[in-house]
């Protein structure tokens, strides 16, 4: 991974950024030993030396007292300008696309399910309602942070029908907290079309350290 593409957790200082791009060094495994680093980018350049994922050992303690079977989700949404669609303000994020993985016991391959909104009618029901089918009633669900708790909270304000449903997977969640966490995966922008990938990358390289 590059400097500039390494993702949130190893964000640099212009100035830093600017030194070290000078001195040639443009890669994150190319860091010497002796450079200080924050303990979160310290995880994420030992993530991209070692080729996988690692965690804290606070994360992982509290993993490992999680029950069975752990369901890790992930949202996608956009966020237009103009409101799609009724009860919606400038720039809300429409959840379009949900993956959940789910591993039901210790060393379990993780079953994968999922939903993508495939027109241009409003999928935020259907998100919500498919969501809640996939998921159960037993947790937890691990998140990565809060953005999956501020979609939810939106579907529940705008179907207050369904608003009992949203709490109800809310409080199964779970969320990873930020600097707990490496994983050797490049970050972007990612397209609709890439979503499925970028899924696919997540558990691959994540879900292993929590089975």
């Amino acid at each position: 991974a590059t400097l500039k593409s390494a993702g949130a957790d190893f964000t640099l200082t212009f100035r830093r950024l600017a030194d070290l791009l000078t001195r040639g060094i443009t890669r994150v495994g190319d860091l010497p030993d002796d450079i200080s680093l924050e303990p979160r980018q310290e995880l994420a350049r030992r993530a991209v030396l070692e080729g996988r994922a690692r965690a804290t050992d606070d994360l992982a303690h509290e993993l490992a007292a999680l029950s069975y079977p752990r369901a890790f989700m992930d949202f996608e949404t956009l966020g237009p300008a103009l409101p799609r669609f009724a009860g919606m303000r400038p720039y809300d994020a429409i959840p379009f696309q949900w993956s959940l993985h789910v591993v039901r016991a210790p060393g379990a391959h993780p079953e994968h399910h999922e939903f993508l909104a495939t027109d241009s009618g409003d999928p935020r029901r259907r998100f919500l309602e498919t969501l809640a089918e996939a998921v159960g009633d037993r947790g937890p669900i691990i998140v990565y942070s809060g953005f999956e708790s501020r979609s939810l909270t939106d579907l529940g304000r705008w179907f207050p029908d369904l608003a009992p449903v949203a709490e109800r997977i809310h409080e199964l969640q779970e969320t990873l907290g930020f600097g707990q966490l490496g994983a050797n995966i490049p970050v972007g922008t990612v397209s609709r079309q890439q979503t499925r990938e970028s899924t696919d990358a997540f558990a691959k390289e994540v879900i292993p350290l929590f089975r």
